[in-house]
């Protein structure tokens, strides 16, 4: 039996762009651009949690204080 709190290591496509708060397509377009790195089994993608992280905590996203 699985612990609630137990973390997914992998996301769908779908479960990605929950958690980002942006569109799936736009998901697509960072994927495809190798923005953000993403597994392929068959036709579905998968994403790393901890790849969204770093994503989202990157310095490129940053916004510096004045």
């Amino acid at each position: 039996m699985m612990m609630e709190t137990e973390t997914k290591t992998f996301m769908t496509a779908e479960e990605a762009a929950e958690y980002l708060g942006i569109a799936k397509i736009t998901l697509y377009t960072y994927t495809c651009k190798r923005i953000i790195p993403y597994y392929k089994s068959r036709r579905k993608i998968y994403i790393k949690l901890v790849d969204l992280d770093e994503f989202i905590l990157g310095e490129g996203n940053r916004v510096k204080s004045l």
